[in-house]
């Protein structure tokens, strides 16, 4: 399993098992087809912005053209609470839900965040 991870507060990258990459975040939008998605107010801009349009799971999807970099680690269940316990930090573990994959590159399976400080 492929999570995000981050801290609240500090560096990530001092963590054993860490790699940095860089995906493209992708972006739905509720309209069953590409075709229903033409004069709406936002498609415009959600064109400038995307490339790779398609349908999805009803729904349309664009690849952010402008990468961003995130930091994911890779765990086994099995290692998972392990891993969790000597961080020795508290740690919010999300699973995601949904069926469809956050970034074009990488399929996520949910975040890990080292909760290492006050977080509004």
């Amino acid at each position: 399993m492929i999570f995000e991870i981050y801290k609240t507060s500090g560096d990530i990258e001092d963590i054993s098992g860490v790699k940095k990459i860089d995906v493209h975040w992708i972006e739905y939008k509720y309209v069953p087809t590409l075709a229903e998605a033409i004069g709406k107010d936002w498609y415009p801009w959600w064109l400038t912005y995307n490339t790779n349009y398609r349908e999805v799971n009803g729904m349309i999807a664009g690849d952010r053209k402008k990468p961003i970099t995130i930091y994911v680690i890779e765990l086994s269940a099995e290692e998972l609470i392990p891993f969790i316990r000597d961080l020795g930090e508290e740690v919010i573990v999300t699973v995601y839900r949904n069926i469809n994959r956050k970034y074009a590159e990488v399929d996520i399976t949910g975040s890990l965040e080292i909760y290492n400080s006050y977080k509004e």
